[in-house]
């Protein structure tokens, strides 16, 4: 009974000691989070320098989010046109677009600025309004590729696949209702298709190039130098030597016969 006693009391005591290092392990966790804000939030805004401003400011976070929907509403404008995306077409198309969206946004923030709002209304208002813009080429892009010839093949095969079914439903009406909404859906989804895949392809085309890796040859030079470090390093004294006087005599051969073949040549 009283070994019982004993053991229970060490249990207790043992979940009581385990209670306290969890309670002094969330508050170190709490404290240190704390604390990593605390520096976050006194971070300079890296785009203008302004102090305290959690590593970027309102103004440029909102100018930063304006810039990204502004190139996906461009990507949206070449998407649409059915040029490829490579083109001097879609170049221009691109160029156009671009001007006539940031001269919209500009207006946009002028108009906040003369209504007594602050830089900072300002860019929140243009962000906002890059935002309708490219819901507004998005519509207009898949307006576009749905009438086009890719979303039009796509349709009548749909219908066409519907119509092998007509079997399947009580009228001829409801058949034909049911090839259109196949056709219909069919164009909507090679729209949306042909969109992500071409606006994609821009965004792509527009993203610098890594740098150039180093050429076979330079690799080559750089594998044999490793290569020769690494024979030294396990081969004995005679072996090396040995592959070194059968690498000069192939040398030595080679240059001897180019050599006669240029004599005999001339």
């Amino acid at each position: 009974m009283t070994a019982g006693l004993v053991r229970g009391e060490q249990q207790r005591q043992l979940a009581a000691e385990a209670e306290v290092a969890r309670t002094a392990a969330a508050q170190r966790a709490r404290a240190e989070a704390e604390a990593a804000e605390q520096a976050r939030r006194a971070l300079p805004c890296r785009q203008c320098g302004v102090p305290e401003a959690g590593g970027l400011c309102g103004v440029c976070r909102a100018q930063e989010d304006t810039e990204a929907l502004l190139r996906q509403a461009v990507a949206a404008a070449v998407a649409g046109c059915g040029r490829p995306v490579d083109s001097g077409a879609a170049a221009a198309l691109a160029a156009d677009a671009e001007a006539a969206m940031r001269a919209h946004l500009q207006r946009v923030c002028n108009q906040i600025r003369q209504e007594g709002g602050n830089e900072v209304s300002a860019k929140v208002a243009g962000r906002l309004a890059a935002e309708s813009l490219l819901h507004e080429r998005r519509r207009s892009a898949l307006r576009a590729l749905g009438r086009g010839p890719e979303a039009e093949a796509e349709a009548g095969q749909a219908r066409a696949a519907q119509g092998r079914r007509r079997h399947l439903h009580p009228t001829a009406q409801a058949a034909e209702q049911a090839a259109e909404t196949a056709a219909r859906e069919a164009r909507q989804r090679t729209a949306e298709h042909l969109l992500a895949a071409r606006s994609t392809a821009w965004l792509a085309a527009q993203t610098p190039a890594p740098a150039a890796e180093p050429g076979l040859q330079g690799r080559a030079v750089v594998y044999a130098a490793g290569a020769a470090k690494a024979r030294a390093s396990w081969l004995p004294d005679s072996a090396i030597q040995r592959v070194a006087e059968l690498t000069s005599r192939a040398n030595f051969g080679s240059r001897e016969e180019h050599s006669t073949g240029s004599f005999s040549t001339r």
